[in-house]
């Protein structure tokens, strides 16, 4: 499977509150254009450890981050940052109170005759 490209590699699970990362924090981020420059924010997104996800998405934002931050201190800082990229319009932030599942794994589906397309 690791030749094929199904498995990507291989990782382990932390306690996120052990390592300075406990508070979760999902950011909607809106874009504008023609101000919006993709290529430097995604980079930003792939080289800051505090955001673990970042997905592109349909709808009334753009995008949607994962967080985690040690504090809501750090986490109005990671804001404050996101916010002054030329063309970002608008964040809109949930907390998460408590993590009751996370770090799942994708497991194949049941009838695998045929890709999904995407």
């Amino acid at each position: 499977m690791e030749r094929e490209g199904i498995i990507k590699g291989y990782t382990a699970l932390l306690a996120p509150e052990k390592v300075g990362r406990g508070l979760a924090a999902f950011v909607r981020v809106r874009t504008q254009t023609p101000e919006y420059e993709s290529a430097v924010f995604e980079r930003f997104v792939q080289e800051e450890e505090q955001i673990l996800e970042c997905h592109d998405v349909d709808g009334e934002d753009c995008y949607l981050l994962k967080v985690r931050t040690a504090s809501t201190q750090s986490l109005q800082k990671l804001l404050i940052t996101i916010r002054s990229f030329p063309g970002i319009t608008r964040t809109v932030t949930t907390i998460a109170l408590e993590t009751l599942k996370e770090g799942g794994t994708v497991r194949p589906a049941i009838n695998r005759t045929k890709p999904e397309e995407g």
